[in-house]
């Protein structure tokens, strides 16, 4: 029974020993487990018994206790070891091993002592005293120890180092010394409430003085340890945060400018956790969305697209989650609308890996269909301009042909793929010396339209050119007109076989007196300058039927000194009828009185004759649509016909007396077609041209004119007749077609710098950004390095969001040009806004200005524009000022009733060669001073702005 009893106990000691018992066979399995294996290794008896007992051993140990167990069951002495083991969850448990071999048994009895806790605790010590000693001798933080009055009576440490004091130099010195004089008293206030409890902590941050005079943020944890035995003194740990206090602020700048720039963003901004859940929203996509930020954050992006841009931008999210930085483009329908939104998808990775997704999206709708309605007004244009019968080409500023139509190519023989991409003198005989190379270089240069007319021995052919300039080039139209030429030729030759007749020319006094008369005017009436002098020659020429009316007129006006002009019917010394035009001409001496009147008279008997034939022909004339006009030699309107009536408005009482050109002056008219000819038409050649015309109702008329020189039997010009042609519509769709050509090259222009914008301008400062935020999570926050970049990173976002902003105004300015409102805008009240707003700047400098703009004068435009233009143009003379002189601005409004209103500001600034600009002067981005900062838009939104509004009327 007592045998039984001792067998019992053992087992019980066995059973509920906390070590656990076990032994392992000479092949290393576990024969026997108790039941501790559970409460220690997680596993039971079960699961261990026949196991191999390195299987529970930490890879990494069990070769040492391999060795270990084989030197064991080899019969050595007892081993004692420590491992770790693998606990069933996975974690290891350092177990302390004590093993014996038994012979009589064949096995090895081993008792396992989980001492994970004594394992901690030395650990610890362990630790504590490490880094007591690493506090000690290498810590950045000074440990100081002060008596009651604060003098140091041991100090060590990497902030004492930094502070440049060796540690023997301060003992011995009263710490508030070194304090700024600023903190001192709240120092001395902490000191106090430190000694005025034993074991009290006070904790504060001031300013120190360093050993180079330089005054250091420190942070200071007392200890009041004046009680302690063993201490005796104030423990005082103290550490620079100097560095941290600048960063907090930087940081705290930082996250402020951020905010800014994402609340504040015109364009849409989301931040996404990796799932496309939303975690922030700017106030630009609330107004999207149509819903409050707290409404919108938390839910899936997915929830406000439809279906197939939903998958799009999961397909996008997922890349981006890759660290790909991606652009894409979807459709979505809002308040009933589509919309087509460019979304940039930017990733954020923190330590190498992407923590977030930041969504950029963009309303590019408008753009979209801004591309679309060039596309389709280019595929119009081309249409166009494959209907026009007319041949033309156009050439772009360097003489290089970009287009040719098909009629250019049968009147010139060519072909198109010859031609395109060819200097246009290498192919024209006479090159650059050429009447070719006249008549264009000064369309080129003066942005004028030309029309003329060459032979072209080549072609064998007479030409009508037309050159229509525009910023890309020169718009050409050839019209053959040979036969034309041929029958004005003709008309040329039979102008030789005409001979010349003299006028009659009477000179008298004040009281219609003959002082002198010429041979014409004996060759005409048949009196001599004898029998002429000395008589009034009124009672020598005029008969039975002469006008009485119009000779009184004719005298009424000589003794007023009013030159006229009348037909009146006379009679020569034989006393026949002759018709003459009378030219009445004052002559005034240096004071302004009459001395004297010239007679000049024109023998229209011929005239008179034929146009009582031609009044029997104006019937027919009469039923033409085409104006018919008959002037004399000075181009004076003698008779018009309905055509011409219907045309102008004018009727045949308005027009005669008066030249067509003083009759249908358009204020708007060059006279560059006209002067052409006007030599030619003066020899009595016949001349055509086209020319811009008023009616009588102001309203504008293109009119073709052929103007054909009469001659007598003498071959004398005694008459003009000209055709008018109606050619309004065609003038109207020949300028359409320029305009519908300067908008296409002005759309491709700002399409290609929109496109280098984006892919330059704006590429560019999202590339740094993404650059120094991958530094920024690799750099060290304490070095300078961190800094520099982070100052960097600050002044890329800000260059994005100038850029940003600066597209989006030129955005608004273009979606805004067809609904601009308009209103009379004073523009000396408006000067003197912008002079208000800029008076500080101006002050500042010693600048003055002379607005030198009448009263009342405004101008039909955009107020806000004309305040954007006027303060563009003054803010830059204020900003490109001359250091070495005083600024001096003028501002003259100068009034033109043909050319409009034109505002001139001048100023003696630095100035810049305009030759060198060239065509960049208005460009986006072009600056021209590199001595003031700026970003090269001011020119631009000027230019932008004026052509915004178009025409600014009075």
């Amino acid at each position: 029974m007592r045998a039984g009893r001792e067998i019992s106990f053992y087992e019980n000691m066995i059973k509920y020993s906390l070590d656990m018992i076990c032994s392992i066979d000479r092949n290393g399995c576990f024969v026997y487990v108790s039941d501790a294996c559970h409460s220690i290794l997680g596993y039971a008896r079960e699961e261990m018994e026949g196991h191999y007992y390195l299987e529970y051993i930490q890879q990494v140990e069990q070769e040492r206790v391999r060795q270990v167990a084989e030197d064991t069951l080899a019969g050595y002495e007892t081993t004692s070891f420590e491992c770790s083991c693998l606990h069933k969850d996975g974690y290891l448990v350092p177990v302390l091993w004590a093993m014996v071999w038994s012979e009589d048994d064949g096995v090895a009895f081993c008792t396992g002592r989980d001492i994970t806790e004594q394992t901690r605790a030395k650990e610890k010590l362990r630790e504590k005293e490490d880094l007591h000693s690493a506090f000690i001798e290498h810590g950045s933080d000074m440990l100081a120890l002060f008596d009651e009055q604060g003098t140091y009576l041991y100090n060590s440490g990497a902030t004492l180092r930094d502070l440049g004091y060796e540690p023997e130099s301060l003992i011995g010195r009263n710490a508030f010394e070194y304090a700024h004089p600023d903190d001192t008293h709240a120092l001395m206030q902490n000191h106090a409430l430190l000694l005025s409890e034993a074991g009290k902590v006070v904790k504060q941050n001031f300013r120190y003085r360093s050993a180079t005079g330089e005054w250091r943020w420190i942070e200071a944890t007392c200890n009041n340890q004046l009680h302690n035995p063993h201490v005796k003194a104030l423990i005082t740990n103290s550490r620079d945060i100097t560095e941290s206090r600048n960063y907090e602020q930087k940081i705290i700048e930082s996250e402020q400018q951020f905010k800014a720039l994402f609340d504040n963003n015109p364009e849409v901004v989301i931040i996404e956790n990796l799932q496309g859940v939303i975690l922030d929203i700017n106030y630009a996509g609330e107004l999207l969305v149509g819903l409050r930020k707290e409404d919108i954050v938390g839910q899936h992006l997915a929830n406000f697209l439809n279906p197939e841009a939903a998958g799009i931008c999961l397909k996008y999210l997922q890349l981006a989650s890759e660290g790909q930085t991606l652009q894409f483009d979807v459709e979505m329908v809002h308040n009933q609308e589509m919309l087509i939104l460019s979304i940039t998808k930017i990733p954020v990775i923190v330590e190498g890996k992407v923590i977030k997704v930041h969504s950029v999206i963009r309303d590019i709708t408008a753009l979209t269909q801004s591309h679309r309605i060039v596309r389709e007004q280019a595929k119009k244009l081309n249409t166009i301009l494959g209907s026009i019968k007319d041949a033309f080409c156009i050439l772009d500023k360097n003489w290089i042909y970009t287009y040719t139509n098909s009629e250019f190519e049968k009147l010139l023989g060519v072909y198109q793929r010859d031609m395109i991409g060819e200097n246009i003198w290498d192919h024209m005989p006479g090159g650059t010396n050429s009447v070719y190379y006249q008549h264009y270089s000064y369309a080129m240069e003066s942005g004028k339209t030309v029309s003329f007319e060459v032979y072209s021995p080549e072609l064998k052919l007479w030409l009508h050119l037309k050159a229509f300039p525009s910023e890309e080039g020169l718009l050409i139209y050839f019209n053959d007109i040979t036969d034309k030429v041929e029958v004005r030729q003709k008309l040329e030759k039979l102008s030789l076989v005409a001979s010349k007749t003299t006028n009659g020319i009477i000179i008298t006094d004040v009281d219609g007196v003959a002082e002198w008369v010429n041979e014409g005017f004996t060759n005409l009436t048949g009196y001599t300058f004898a029998e002429t002098v000395g008589v009034k020659v009124r009672s020598l020429i005029h008969g039975e039927e002469t006008d009485q009316r119009i000779a009184a007129t004719i005298e009424e006006k000589r003794r007023q000194g009013v030159p006229c002009t009348e037909e009146i019917l006379i009679y020569n010394k034989a006393g026949e009828k002759r018709w003459v035009l009378l030219d009445c001409s004052p002559v005034r001496d240096d004071a302004g009185n009459i001395t004297r009147s010239i007679l000049i008279q024109t023998d229209i008997t011929d005239k008179v004759k034929s146009q009582k034939e031609l009044e029997k022909l104006s019937l027919v004339a009469s039923n033409t649509t085409n104006g018919v006009i008959i002037t004399d030699p000075e181009r004076r309107i003698e008779w018009v016909n309905k055509g011409f009536v219907t045309l102008t408005g004018y009727s045949l009482e308005d027009a005669k007396g008066k030249r067509p050109s003083e009759l249908l002056h358009n204020p708007r008219a060059t006279t560059n077609e006209f002067e052409l000819v006007k030599d030619q038409m003066l020899r009595g050649e016949p001349v055509a041209f086209e020319k811009l015309n008023s009616r009588k109702n102001g309203e504008e008329i293109w009119l073709s004119m052929q103007v054909n020189p009469i001659f007598d039997d003498q071959g004398k010009l005694i008459q003009y007749i000209t055709t008018q042609t109606d050619i309004t519509a065609l003038k109207k769709s020949e300028l359409e077609l320029s305009e519908l050509t300067k908008d296409l090259y002005r759309h491709n222009r700002d399409l290609q710098q929109f496109t280098y914008i984006v892919s330059h301008n704006l590429r560019a400062p999202v590339a740094n950004i993404l650059g120094l935020t991958n530094m920024l999570a690799k750099l060290d926050r304490t070095t300078n390095v961190y800094d520099k970049t982070l100052d960097n990173l600050i002044v890329s976002t800000q260059r994005l969001d100038y850029i940003l902003k600066d597209l989006n105004e030129i955005l608004s300015i273009r979606d805004n040009k067809l609904t601009l409102e308009k209103e009379k805008v004073d523009l000396k009240s408006k000067w003197q806004q912008v002079i208000d707003s800029l008076r500080e700047p101006l002050q500042a400098c010693g600048g003055e200005i002379t607005l030198d703009i009448k009263d009342g004068t405004s101008v039909n435009g955009n107020s806000a524009y004309l305040y954007s233009i006027f303060y563009n143009l003054l803010s830059n003379a204020i900003k490109y000022r001359a250091a070495e002189r005083p600024l001096q601005i003028g501002v003259k409004l100068y009034g033109s009733t043909k050319l409009g209103t034109f505002i001139s500001l001048t100023d003696n600034g630095t100035g810049f060669d305009m030759k060198l600009a060239g065509n960049d002067m208005f460009k986006l981005y072009k600056r021209f001073h590199a001595s003031a900062e700026g970003r090269g838009i001011g020119l631009f939104l000027t230019k932008t702005h004026l052509e915004a509004m178009g025409e600014i009327s009075k």
